[in-house]
């Protein structure tokens, strides 16, 4: 069975270092991660990065192993670009190996607010997505 590694410091530097990125690098790493878990499976997929603030250099995660908000992200900003509706996010979020939705995952980020007991999305661009969940 075939493996994917995806470059993906973008979104370790937004996740877990919580600093802006460029928003066509996070957006390119999203379309390239989708496509790997489409054609070989979330098992099969893997995200490399450099890991700054630990200083012990590339870090290599696989499948289960990426960070759950790391993968919550990632499938987010495939969403938001390829436009899916409420939906296809079951399946998304299967694809993903997440353990509930994304809504629930990130819910505690600025990407959504409070409408009633409603979370609605706030942001319509990857620029948006960065600034909000840095919010």
């Amino acid at each position: 069975m075939s493996t994917n590694v995806i470059y993906a410091q973008s979104v370790y530097d937004l996740v877990i270092r919580k600093q802006p990125v460029d928003p066509f690098e996070l957006q390119t790493t999203a379309k390239s991660f989708y496509k790997s878990i489409k054609a070989i499976g979330i098992d099969n997929t893997s995200i490399r990065y450099e890991d700054i603030d630990k200083k012990i250099g590339t870090v290599c995660k696989k499948g289960q192993s990426i960070p759950i908000e790391m993968r919550a992200i990632l499938a987010f900003v495939a969403r938001h670009y390829y436009r899916w509706d409420d939906f296809t996010m079951g399946r998304l979020e299967n694809h993903y190996g997440l353990p509930t939705t994304i809504q629930n995952i990130l819910g505690n980020t600025g990407i959504f607010k409070k409408n009633g007991n409603i979370l609605s999305l706030r942001c319509i661009s990857v620029q948006d997505i960065i600034n909000d969940y840095l919010s």
